[in-house]
């Protein structure tokens, strides 16, 4: 009887160990995951090319993002918690924190007091899963099978393949945004503490100088798998190795240009194959308050005290000088002849 009792138990004893190891395939409700277990994957998409779980940004600080998982360094393509010059960082704890699908249906990230960073804010109950699919996005499905929630819907600073921009969603880095604005033009705008300016397509001219259509009010832009970017507005960035089988991302960067990148399978680095802004010092914000741009013919940007420059060219200043000034006196005080300043507003 008791030999009985073991063989039957057994498979449940198996099947229970499995059901908490990692990484995951799907995750149901009840269950959830620590922040200190932050060197395991949680989830991953069927066939690896995503991974989710903790990612340590510092001592004690973790966000809960989804990664490429063959690359060389980590590559966030998404962040529920992510950061915010404005709102400050929002990571959470290493002991304590953890990722949650609760009774109700909803995922939650909690911080150390048990304080909610982060929801879902789905209430499907009980029979609520969540998983990683091939393309990077994460789903929370209803026990019908119905999507929910998912991480395509509420960008950060990537766009995936097949995943659209919408005139709701937009992609943040900083202070520069990609969004859609309201005469339907693809835009990126620097959205300062002290200003707030449009700086591509040139406000200089309007949408059909720039090449935009206004009028298509379906506000869609979309990355495809050969390589295409291409909005609603007419604007398009073609991958310069275009065709199919490559891992790609459009990611809006640090200096406020979003670019596109294809991964190099064998050695495990992106490669930039496209971008929006090719003259670089027309990027607001770029070089800080009151400085000046040196573009010298690459992505090398040289922030310029605009005072010190007037002070040391002109005897006084009663006010702040034109644009027209300011390069009349740097071309005065510089004789390299590949020094090509712009004003940083």
């Amino acid at each position: 009887m008791a030999a009985l009792f073991y063989l039957l138990a057994l498979p449940l004893l198996s099947f229970q160990f499995c059901s908490c190891a990692l990484p995951w395939r799907i995750m149901t409700t009840g269950s959830h995951i620590r922040a200190e277990d932050h060197d395991k994957i949680f989830l991953l998409s069927p066939d690896t090319t995503f991974s989710c779980g903790f990612h340590e940004l510092g001592t004690n600080a973790f966000t809960f993002p989804i990664w490429y998982t063959n690359t060389n360094n980590r590559t966030v393509v998404w962040t529920a918690n992510p950061y915010s010059p404005k709102g400050g960082y929002s990571p959470v704890n290493k002991y304590g924190s953890r990722i949650s699908l609760n009774r109700d249906g909803n995922l939650i990230l909690t911080d150390t007091n048990g304080s909610t960073v982060w929801e879902s804010k789905t209430s499907s109950g009980k029979g609520t899963t969540v998983t990683l699919l091939n393309s990077g996005n994460l789903v929370i499905n209803d026990s019908s099978n119905n999507i929910v929630w998912q991480s395509f819907h509420s960008p950060t600073d990537t766009l995936l393949p097949g995943q659209n921009l919408t005139k709701d969603t937009r992609l943040v880095y900083g202070y520069h945004n990609l969004y859609f604005d309201n005469d339907n033009v693809l835009r990126l705008l620097y959205d300062g503490l002290e200003i707030t300016s449009i700086y591509w397509p040139s406000p200089d001219y309007n949408p059909e100088t720039n090449g935009r259509n206004r009028f298509n009010s379906t506000r869609i832009a979309v990355l495809d798998d050969m390589g295409n970017f291409v909005s609603s507005d007419g604007f398009k960035i073609q991958a310069s190795d275009l065709g199919p089988g490559i891992k790609r991302r459009i990611t809006m960067d640090y200096d406020g240009n979003f670019r596109m990148y294809s991964l190099n399978a064998s050695t495990g680095e992106w490669v930039i194959t496209g971008q929006a802004v090719i003259q670089m010092c027309y990027v607001h914000g770029l070089c800080g308050k009151n400085g000046l741009c040196d573009y010298t013919g690459g992505l090398r940007y040289q922030a310029i005290a605009m005072m010190s420059v007037a002070l040391s060219c002109l005897e006084e200043r009663s006010k702040r000088p034109t644009m027209d000034e300011i390069v009349k006196v740097l071309m005065s005080c510089d004789d390299e002849d590949d020094f090509h300043p712009a004003y940083s507003y």
